[in-house]
């Protein structure tokens, strides 16, 4: 079921107004405080709402995943996985747009600051565990999480061209994409090439031959 809309309106605000505060301000030095004055609410109303300026970001991106959810195209789901994830991360993309110039703001500063870009990929992690899940592609197992984690990366690495495509067609950032996909995809191969060399032996390990079985083959 779809969010309610007042709490959909009073994140957007809230977010936002965090937004504006990175817009001008370094992140460690933006107190909750200030993000109650900019979203024009109280102290205690804003502590109702958020624990914290990550929590704001957390409600905001769930928000963001949701949202992307519900806009899945169900035509591409007999397409390669790469078509399907492409399409959701563009969605994902849109759906930012109104709140870039914040974004660009703090993807300036993620780059600056390993203890943020440390703090946020927990987050990132979690939406992107979602698309994931969207695009129909496994995530459970040690492939599983290197698939989440390779599509944080990829996810962080085309806002940096998202932020400073002005083109109504974005069309370095899906150029972008395409390229971070396929690259992402030809590593993931490679990986889960090393992994498939070790099922083997450990599931040999895990689940041993009973004496029963053994008697029942040899009869």
């Amino acid at each position: 079921m779809p969010a309610d809309p007042e709490t959909k309106a009073v994140i957007e605000n809230v977010a936002n107004a965090l937004f504006a505060e990175l817009a001008t301000k370094n992140w460690h030095m933006v107190q909750m405080a200030d993000v109650a004055v900019a979203s024009d609410m109280s102290l205690a109303e804003l502590r109702d709402i958020a624990d914290s300026r990550l929590s704001i970001l957390a409600k905001f991106a769930k928000q963001i995943d949701t949202q992307v959810l519900e806009e899945i195209d169900e035509d591409l789901s007999d397409e390669p996985a790469r078509e399907r994830i492409f399409d959701i991360l563009m969605t994902r993309l849109d759906n930012l747009e109104p709140y870039k110039q914040g974004i660009r703001s703090l993807v300036s500063q993620v780059r600056r600051d390993p203890l943020l870009a440390l703090e946020l990929n927990r987050i990132a992690c979690t939406s992107q565990s979602w698309m994931l899940s969207g695009a129909a592609v496994n995530t459970s197992g040690i492939m599983g999480m290197a698939r989440t984690q390779g599509l944080v990366l990829a996810f962080s690495h085309v806002l940096k061209t998202w932020v400073d495509d002005d083109d109504t067609g974005l069309a370095k950032t899906m150029a972008e994409l395409d390229k971070t996909l396929r690259q992402g995809e030809t590593h993931l191969s490679r990986l889960e090439r090393v992994v498939g060399l070790f099922e083997p032996r450990t599931r040999r390990r895990a689940e041993p031959e009973t004496p029963t079985e053994t008697a029942a083959e040899s009869a």
